[in-house]
């Protein structure tokens, strides 16, 4: 054991550890080989061969044992070369041009279905930073009607500033008091031209012809029940300053009401939704002179009403064909049959019925479904 501790540390350190293990251990003998020198060649072989062994040799070693290091290297080569001779694989150079498409609208399939970059060359409004750090809500004025359903898509995102309206008060809701101009006449347009007189002034001939046509519409060339002295005043007061025939106008807005159009058209140009008592149902309305060539039509409107019905779950689908000669509405309906029986006091027949003197959606059709269905 001193021939071991002589070897390793010196004669004086050799003797403290003899004596030191003599102390402790006064009652042991030790014998030679309790300090031998413990082998293992297969270590000392493994890190022999890694001391010998290059740093790059090493790199590459550990670099071979991870499976997602190796993956993403072949990634790296390969966007690489398609970057370098990709371009090389077409008809195009680097330096030419198309130019039969330098002014094509942008298209982008997918986002084209929300109405932008649908090749168009349309501008449907400017997007910049500021709009997202700071976006502002729209502000709407809601004009000849005050019901959610007949209102554009996104309306609880906009600020509403205003509701000019002639119709009952439904659903809407705001968060701030709002000025509201809801008046009994037979037309909106009525209450917009006596704002225009009340502030003092006077609408150009184009726009005073525009308001006249749109009264004649909505009070059926004054026949509708709706209708009031001041809609009559204030078309003619709009007539002359258009210079326009209100009788020759009326006749020539009901008259084109369906020429050229799809059953699409003429349903939806005016068309509403209503919710009366847990009740849904729709009506559209088409005022014009000759209801029985309309009629004609009956099939496809038929088609079109009963679709809508199945993809919007309403209780009832009604068409109104609104005759201005004969004074009185040709009902198209889809829907119970005892429903329009107990409503109009009617007997229908092949989904349709006749209404003498019946001219008016809001205060004809809409009053007396709420009376049945409380």
């Amino acid at each position: 054991m001193a021939e071991k501790a002589i070897h390793l540390g010196g004669e004086a350190t050799a003797d403290a550890i003899v004596s030191a293990v003599d102390t402790m251990y006064s009652e042991h003998t030790f014998n030679e080989k309790d300090f031998a020198l413990k082998h293992n060649d297969a270590e000392i072989a493994m890190d022999s061969n890694f001391a010998a062994q290059s740093f790059w040799k090493d790199v590459r070693v550990r670099f071979f044992r991870k499976k997602s290091a190796v993956l993403g290297l072949i990634l790296v080569v390969f966007i690489v070369l398609l970057a370098a001779f990709g371009p090389g694989m077409n008809e195009y150079t680097y330096s030419g041009q198309e130019l039969s498409q330098k002014n094509f609208a942008p298209r982008v399939p997918g986002i084209e279905q929300f109405g932008i970059l649908d090749g168009s060359e349309k501008v449907v409004g400017i997007l910049t930073r500021y709009h997202l750090l700071r976006p502002r809500r729209k502000q709407v004025v809601l004009v000849d009607h005050n019901e959610a359903s007949q209102s554009v898509p996104g309306l609880e995102e906009a600020e509403i500033l205003a509701i000019i309206d002639h119709h009952r008060l439904a659903d809407i809701q705001t968060g701030n008091p709002i000025y509201v101009r809801n008046e009994p006449v037979g037309s909106t347009n009525t209450i917009i031209a006596e704002m225009y007189q009340d502030r003092g002034l006077m609408p150009s001939a184009k726009l005073a012809g525009m308001m006249a046509a749109a009264i004649l519409s909505d009070t059926v060339m004054f026949k509708s029940p709706t209708c009031t002295p001041r809609d009559i005043r204030t078309a003619e007061r709009m007539a002359r300053i258009a210079d326009v025939s209100l009788d020759e106008l009326g006749h020539e807005i009901f008259s084109a009401a369906v020429e050229n159009k799809s059953v699409e058209e003429v349903f939806f140009t005016d068309y509403k939704e209503f919710h009366i008592a847990g009740h849904s149902l729709a009506v559209s309305q088409l005022t014009c002179v000759d209801s029985p060539s309309v009629l004609k039509r009956k099939d496809e409107f038929l088609k079109l009403m009963k679709k809508t019905a199945d993809e919007k779950m309403f209780d009832l689908v009604i068409m109104m064909l609104t005759d201005v000669l004969l004074e009185g509405t040709q009902i198209i309906y889809v829907g119970d049959d005892d429903t329009i029986r107990q409503a109009f006091n009617v007997i229908p027949k092949d989904n349709t019925v006749f209404l003498p003197k019946v001219m008016s959606r809001k205060k004809q059709i809409i009053p007396m479904l709420s009376v049945l269905w409380g």
